[in-house]
């Protein structure tokens, strides 16, 4: 059990415990704003399915489970982030669009194998969030409204998302195939997802460092 924590893989793991703690010491001031808020309980689940995955894997189960689950809520909040961010004209619309999607995942996640991932779903929701996370850079640009981009949260936030989804979606595209790899290739490759993993982490740290209640933007 001991070997299991000291892994480097888990070790990397717990960066999510970095925008955790940092966020906490400005939760009174980015609470009250809704973007915010979603980009932290993005963060508390991830961790928490970072705890039920360990404590799966510990009682010997396979914890692919965990990491689908995950994954359909991960659409759901990254999906309504984007939606509070982008500001289109019929909000109700598409959050309710998001809601079906959702449902629909969650219909696919139950009748999916919980022995692999769901590779197809992952592939999707990774497309849609880099074309949305270009989407809103293009519309910073074009409305130019914000003076300094490197102390806006959303800024950082969707740089994290951007900055995850790109660097690896191939690695989760083809995740169920390179469980038939040799243990060191396979080995390389979790390790590359934990680093990005790690970076995305950071990025979404300084985002909500970035959170000061008289900050201009």
């Amino acid at each position: 059990m001991l070997g299991y924590f000291l892994n480097v893989y888990f070790i990397l793991s717990l960066a999510v415990l970095i925008p955790l703690f940092i966020g906490i010491t400005e939760i009174k001031i980015f609470w009250r704003i809704k973007e915010f808020r979603l980009i932290y309980n993005y963060i508390i689940i991830d961790a928490l399915s970072l705890i039920i995955g360990t404590l799966v894997a510990l009682l010997g189960h396979h914890n692919i489970i965990v990491g689908n689950t995950f994954s359909i809520v991960e659409f759901l909040i990254i999906s309504l982030f984007f939606i509070e961010i982008l500001r289109p004209k019929k909000k109700k619309t598409y959050q309710i669009m998001v809601c079906l999607l959702t449902l629909g995942l969650c219909i696919r996640g139950l009748s999916h194998a919980n022995t692999s991932f769901d590779n197809f779903s992952i592939t999707i929701k990774s497309i849609i969030f880099i074309f949305l996370s270009i989407t809103y850079f293009s519309k910073l640009m074009r409305e130019q409204i914000i003076d300094n981009l490197f102390a806006y949260p959303n800024f950082w936030f969707n740089t994290g998302i951007l900055v995850y989804f790109s660097s690896s979606i191939i690695i989760m595209a083809f995740s169920n195939y390179f469980f038939n790899l040799s243990l060191e290739a396979q080995k390389i490759l979790w390790l590359i997802h934990s680093f990005i993993n790690l970076i995305c982490y950071i990025i979404f740290a300084i985002g909500f460092y970035k959170c000061k209640l008289k900050q201009k933007y």
